[in-house]
């Protein structure tokens, strides 16, 4: 009862704001209409991430209307917010655009319902120690990959890319170091979360996460890259509540928001820092000096013009989608499966195809396609799935995604088959990052998930085979 009033007090809270700032003529009626259709979205993810007792949030991975219904909610209500607050952003379009992204999550919530997929049905295999053990080598082979990765960027000089240009090397091995690499960094952390709260490596597994999450968020501070901090996080997290019975209080909630936002006005700083004194050759020495630079000035008027940019860069998914809505308004065609069959075309393997030329982002291509200027900001399901084929697209592709992801989650969790669970994670791993687009992220998972299991194989078949069984234990 008490998450029902609560709920309530959301909604009638959001709903008195809207109408005062229509009172007082700081909104027009179409952004009071949009506001209230983001309220409306606001409530249907408090539905699912607040617990039934009322003690904090579920994100657990069995949960996934919780679990992505939040990271989506976390990406587009503020941006949403933001940009219907923005007294110089054209709202032309703001009630479309709040529909669409409001679109989008019925989508996929319709395919995750028919999909038959229902909260806390997951079950965490305990591995025998044939398989764990060699899960767990995977993990640490793939944080090598990674590293080298990270190594490769720093000796082209593209560790720190904000505000600095770089090229991709058109060879086999630049294309392996550059895009291949750190496809392994969410998985092997997803993996060793699993491997942490039970089975034969479970102290092995824990030391290891730690270790690797300790470097790696050094590194993505350094470099600058919130959204992997964010999501590596988020998605830990979620593979600990299903599996250990991790529970996120309200205290920790606070606690997770605050350490987020200090973070990310940390990274804006220094992207303030490096605007003002140029990246350099962005390579690590260059990164360590914008750090430097970052905690001085992060009390200084870098970090009001940070916060600034900060708001600005939220909202620019919106103002994207408001952008092309106009465009197809002033009779501009969809373009329909062309960008996505050139974007399908670069999942080929340099080592078949050598002289595969460099594609730039699904949301470069769209920019092109509707005569746009190019600027840092980015695609996003919602926006890539309307400049396809519409509102139509946005709901249908949607809501394939939910039916995907439900009937695979379904799968697995009847299934202790490694494989499939290493489909789940990469999958998953791959979706969850909002910002980009969905079908080109799965099917570059699924491709690097086949490299992963093989390597799996490998080690497995070298493994000393001292009897082993594989046994399912209920994650709660």
């Amino acid at each position: 009862m008490t998450k029902l009033i609560t709920i309530i007090f959301i909604s009638l809270g959001c709903l008195i704001s809207v109408i005062l700032l229509l009172v007082d003529r700081a909104i027009e009626l179409n952004t009071a209409l949009a506001l209230c259709i983001g309220s409306v979205l606001v409530v249907a993810l408090l539905h699912g991430v607040i617990t039934e007792e009322f003690d904090g949030i579920d994100l657990s991975f069995s949960n996934l209307p919780a679990l992505y219904g939040f990271v989506y909610g976390m990406y587009y209500v503020p941006a949403l917010l933001i940009f219907c607050l923005n007294a110089n952003a054209s709202k032309n379009n703001i009630i479309e655009v709040s529909l669409l992204i409001y679109l989008g999550y019925i989508g996929w919530r319709t395919g995750l319902a028919l999909s038959g997929c229902s909260k806390k049905t997951l079950c965490v295999p305990a591995f025998g120690r044939r398989d764990a053990a060699s899960l767990l080598m995977l993990c640490w082979i793939g944080f090598s990959a990674v590293l080298i990765g990270y190594w490769y960027r720093i000796s082209v000089g593209a560790f720190y890319t904000h505000g600095n240009v770089v090229e991709q090397d058109l060879t086999l091995t630049g294309s392996l170091l550059w895009n291949g690499t750190s496809q392994f960094e969410l998985p092997g952390f997803m993996l060793l979360a699993m491997l942490a709260s039970t089975g034969l490596v479970r102290k092995s597994a824990t030391i290891s996460l730690y270790i690797i999450a300790s470097i790696l968020f050094v590194i993505h501070l350094s470099a600058g890259e919130f959204n992997r901090l964010f999501i590596d996080s988020i998605l830990v997290i979620s593979v600990l509540q299903v599996s250990s019975g991790f529970r996120i209080t309200w205290r920790r909630l606070v606690g997770g928001f605050c350490a987020f936002a200090v973070v990310l006005l940390f990274i804006q700083v220094t992207r303030v820092v490096s605007t003002v004194a140029g990246v350099g050759k962005g390579d690590l020495a260059d990164s360590i000096s914008l750090v430097e630079k970052g905690i001085s000035a992060s009390s200084g008027s870098a970090a009001t013009i940070a916060s600034a940019n900060t708001l600005d860069r939220v909202s620019m998914p919106v103002a994207f989608l408001s952008t092309l809505i106009q465009r197809v308004n002033d009779g501009e065609p969809y373009i329909y499966g062309k960008v996505l069959l050139h974007q399908l075309s670069s999942v080929i393997p340099r080592a078949i195809w050598p002289d595969k030329p460099v594609y730039s982002s699904m949301q470069i291509d769209i920019k092109h396609e509707y005569g746009l200027p190019e600027i840092d900001d980015s695609s996003g399901s919602p926006i890539s799935y309307y400049a396809f084929f519409g509102p139509m697209g946005v709901f249908v592709g949607s809501f394939l995604f939910g039916v995907l992801i439900g009937s695979l989650l379904r799968f697995v969790a009847k299934s202790n088959d490694p494989l499939m669970w290493l489909v789940l994670i990469w999958v998953y791993g791959a979706a969850i990052y909002i910002e980009i687009d969905q079908v080109i992220n799965i099917v570059l998972a699924l491709r690097y998930c086949i490299m992963a299991y093989t390597v799996f194989l490998l080690i497995r078949l070298f493994y000393p085979d001292k009897g082993y069984t594989l046994s399912s234990n209920t994650a709660n």
